[in-house]
């Protein structure tokens, strides 16, 4: 509950970074900051204990919220005014689809199931 409560928090803060330094600087400098979070998540989750297990979950549940304030801003930027709600529209479900919808083929791509024998 800690770690949605900072993401939240997260979003909202993501406007106030926005509005300083601009959206795409933001969105940037977090994306860096998300590939280096990512390069320690194994120690975090693997040598650290319960410590290192809040840690991930708070920071990362931060290092999420903050650029996903942002994000859609950036997309519907792109296209033109009298197009801006369509193209918001498909670039969000394309997004979906592919990450959340394909992603799990790909994982899933190497396991078999297991066969009457091997039971």
């Amino acid at each position: 509950m800690i770690g949605a409560a900072l993401g939240a928090g997260g979003i909202v803060a993501s406007g106030l970074l926005a509005d300083r330094y601009g959206r795409r600087m933001t969105l940037g400098v977090l994306a860096c900051l998300i590939a280096l979070f990512a390069v320690f998540v194994p120690w975090l989750l693997n040598g650290s204990g319960s410590t290192g297990q809040n840690v991930f979950i708070l920071l990362g549940f931060t290092l999420l919220g903050l650029p996903y304030g942002q994000a859609s801003g950036v997309v519907t930027s792109n296209f033109q005014r009298s197009y801006r709600y369509t193209g918001a529209a498909l670039a969000s479900d394309l997004a979906w689809l592919v990450g959340a919808g394909f992603a799990a083929l790909w994982l899933n791509r190497g396991m078999r199931t297991p066969t009457r024998d091997a039971r």
